[in-house]
């Protein structure tokens, strides 16, 4: 692993544990193994740390997404593809993504609430889309709401990262990454939850 990468890693670690104001360069560089200057070679600051953090994941994500879209399936295969896709990267990187639901909340970064919205826009622009197209085909129900849909899945999948994360470190006092198992099962929970609506008449 890079240099640049591995300072990337610890403070993803230290800014979802500690936060982005109690998370100091010393800090980071002193738990990635390098001297100070390499933080400020790679990134110039803490601040564009942060904003090569979000942008990155970001920018990955918004792929992902555009890529189902464009697949040779069906609208609820797609719907579903999208469901994987957004509970194995919440719940696969869940200290990225309590990075992430920090900065839209809290971020005065220019950049980085610019990025979070592309992302945003983004999801309801392809998800919409999709639902659109499923409506046309009369696939699915002419009254669903693709932006309410689209917020019960986003919203369930970060309730579960919270309440999850809280319980657990309540009980053993330290966090582990969710099981493959785990994560199905909130993706299975999301496509019947979806199906319901979707498919209703």
């Amino acid at each position: 692993m890079s240099v640049k990468y591995e300072i990337m890693n610890v403070a993803i670690r230290l800014f979802a544990q500690k936060g982005y104001m109690a998370s100091s360069t010393r800090e980071i560089a002193l738990m990635a193994g390098v001297n100070l200057s390499m933080i400020n070679y790679y990134f110039s600051s803490k601040e564009k740390l942060l904003e090569n953090i979000v942008a990155s994941n970001t920018s990955e994500l918004i792929e992902k997404i555009k890529d189902v879209v464009e697949l040779d399936i069906s609208e609820l295969e797609k719907i579903h593809s999208l469901i994987e896709i957004y509970a194995f990267y919440i719940l696969g990187n869940d200290e990225v993504s309590r990075i992430l639901f920090q900065e839209q909340l809290m971020s005065s970064y220019v950049k980085n609430i610019k990025a979070l919205q592309n992302l945003d826009d983004a999801n309801r622009k392809y998800f919409t889309k999709i639902i659109d197209s499923g409506k046309q085909k009369l696939i699915f129900a002419s009254h669903v709401d693709p932006g309410f849909l689209y917020l019960s899945i986003i919203g369930t999948v970060q309730q579960y990262l919270i309440r999850t994360r809280s319980d657990h470190k309540a009980v053993s006092g330290n966090q582990t990454a969710y099981s493959e198992a785990e994560i199905n099962e909130v993706v299975a929970y999301l496509k019947k939850l979806c199906d319901g609506i979707l498919l209703a008449r």
